[in-house]
């Protein structure tokens, strides 16, 4: 650009240049020229053309969404700024968890930071500890030492002892009921009355004590279905609860003669690593990678097969274990199951890098991200997925319903196989829907895919959510979906929830719907409760009173969730 000859006359250069700059086009050739005249000008016309100002600061604004450990999604705002934002996320130690708008939260249990950065613009948002726990019927949130409970009394949401003290550091949440790790380092449990503990003494006084030994100087507690497991200060071992036996339709204590922990495996659990459970076994990983399972042999209760084999992950169906080698091979015991582990067309699993379970079948991801499923396919349609074999290519991930399962494939689309006479036809009408995916989500018998303009697609029996029609023009701006096994809460960019399923297990949310306004997470008991906590700590329930969906027994006591740290 040729610049024109300046006046000499500060005040002329002054109105020649904002001739000048009125009639330009682009801000390259304004910035060029305003240069030009604050070389001429003297002070008193530099400060009027802006020469002195100090570029706006951009204002930087963060929220986040989605319940503690699970996806937590960040909205950030930059204002003016054009760059796109750096963001960081740490935990309470400063250790860094990621930089994308995204993360898996993997450290529930601890404050988390999330911070932005656009130009000379930033700010940070620190998210709450976890405090909500869920059983199958019932809520129980932890505040300052104390508990709140509600719903079904059976399976926890009741406790008239734990709920008068005040020292309370941990709630852990088996399927029927909750443990209290105490600030003493002792434990209170409740639910079922296999698990019920209200001072150690319960724990091994009577002629069929509940427990393996004493439940003193705990350290860190795991669930199982309806049992419990801890490593104490010293790293010594000690469980209590029940088993089912499903041949005697009966339920049996861990220190069951016959089904339960041997004193062998009881010395080998010293600082175990992690549990999984089938109808009526358990497995766990010792802290040297070896298996320790324990109750009927037919589900899982002997690992023989297994050897002294190292595993990285064990996970259990109705009947069946399945566990990744540290090696990425699987092996399986149980029911139906051999190790290693073929898939129906003989191929052995090797190179596995992830992999889920439905209640009958599995199915792996390998390191070349094809997917394949297994299990006894002569019986169970789900263990055979040869009949798409050629589009699990590039999959990166796999969901399960309690018959099925659904692959989502790099590029966005969805991969269905598996419960033909209850999934076959819906997904074949939402099919060519399928584009653009970008998270899959699942109960016992529907499947919803979240596409990235937040609208949703869902399949399967449509009275517990495979069918969303009814509120299609509800569910626009989706950030992310909770689930029970009947109904589904789609949680949408402006802070309001859309549900829809089975109406009396929290698919009509219409009661609340004035009150579900900025809510920031949802959580879900299996059985019909819904939980929304809103970004100023507000709560909201609904679904079936007996699963959780009615709060009142807790109202005037519990008065707030926070979601932000305080």
């Amino acid at each position: 650009m040729r610049l024109r000859h300046w006046p000499a006359n500060p005040a002329i250069a002054l109105l020649t240049a904002s001739a000048l700059l009125s009639g330009c086009g682009g801000n390259g050739e304004k910035d060029q020229i305003r240069d030009a005249v604050c070389n001429r000008v003297n002070d008193l016309f530099a400060s009027q053309m802006g020469c002195n100002a100090t570029p706006a600061k951009p204002v930087v604004s963060i929220d986040v969404f989605g319940a503690r450990g699970q996806t937590l999604i960040a909205r950030v705002s930059t204002g003016t700024c054009t760059e796109t934002p750096k963001i960081a996320w740490s935990n309470s130690s400063g250790q860094s968890l990621g930089t994308d708008l995204t993360l898996e939260d993997s450290t529930p249990d601890s404050k988390l930071t999330i911070s932005a950065t656009c130009g000379t613009g930033s700010a940070t948002q620190t998210l709450a500890a976890n405090s909500v726990s869920t059983a199958g019927a019932a809520f129980a949130v932890l505040q300052n030492g104390k508990v709140y409970l509600w719903g079904s009394p059976e399976w926890g949401g009741a406790y008239t002892p734990v709920e008068s003290i005040s020292n309370i550091s941990k709630i852990i949440a088996t399927e029927r009921g909750f443990a209290a790790l105490l600030a003493d380092n002792n434990v209170m449990s409740w639910g079922p009355d296999a698990i019920t503990i209200e001072k150690p003494a319960d724990a091994t006084s009577g002629e069929s004590p509940k427990a393996t030994g004493a439940l003193q100087n705990l350290k860190d507690i795991q669930p199982g279905y309806n049992a419990f497991f801890a490593t104490r200060q010293d790293g010594s071992f000690v469980a209590w609860g029940n088993l089912y036996s499903v041949s005697q339709d009966d339920y049996f204590p861990l220190n069951h003669a016959q089904l339960g922990l041997t004193a062998e495996q009881i010395t080998a659990l010293s600082n175990f690593r992690s549990v999984a459970y089938t109808e009526s076994a358990y497995a766990l990983i010792a802290a040297d990678g070896t298996v320790q399972s324990f109750g009927e042999a037919d589900s899982g209760g002997n690992s023989y097969k297994i050897g002294s084999q190292k595993l990285r992950r064990v996970a259990g169906n109705r009947y069946d274990f399945v566990a990744q080698t540290e090696d990425g091979n699987m092996v399986g015991w149980g029911s139906g199951y051999s190790s290693p582990l073929y898939t129906s067309s003989g191929t052995q699993l090797s190179n596995v890098s992830s992999f889920v379970l439905n209640g009958y079948s599995g199915a792996a991801i390998d390191s070349n991200a094809k997917a394949q499923a297994f299990g006894s396919s002569a019986y169970i349609e789900s263990a055979d997925s040869s009949a798409v074999a050629a589009q699990l290519s590039d999959v990166k991930s796999v969901v399960a319903s309690e018959y099925s399962f659904a692959a989502l494939k790099k590029d966005g689309t969805v991969v269905h196989w598996g419960d033909s006479p209850r999934m076959q036809a819906s997904f074949d009408a939402v099919k060519s829907k399928l584009t653009q995916v970008i998270r899959l989500f699942a109960n016992d018998q529907a499947f919803v895919a979240l596409k990235s303009d937040g609208t949703v697609v869902s399949w399967g029996d449509a009275e517990k959510g495979g069918d969303s029609s009814a509120v299609s023009a509800d569910l626009k701006n989706v950030l992310t979906i909770t689930g029970n096994q009947y109904a589904f809460a789609a949680l949408r960019s402006d802070g309001s929830v859309v549900s829809w399923g089975m109406q009396s297990k929290g698919g009509n949310s219409s009661s609340v719907k004035a009150r579900l306004a900025n809510v920031r997470a949802i959580y879900g008991t299996a059985f019909g409760g819904f939980l929304a906590v809103t970004k100023s700590g507000d709560y909201v329930t609904w679904g079936d009173a007996w699963a959780g969906g009615d709060s009142s027994r807790v109202s005037g006591k519990l008065t707030a969730i926070p979601y932000y740290a305080q």
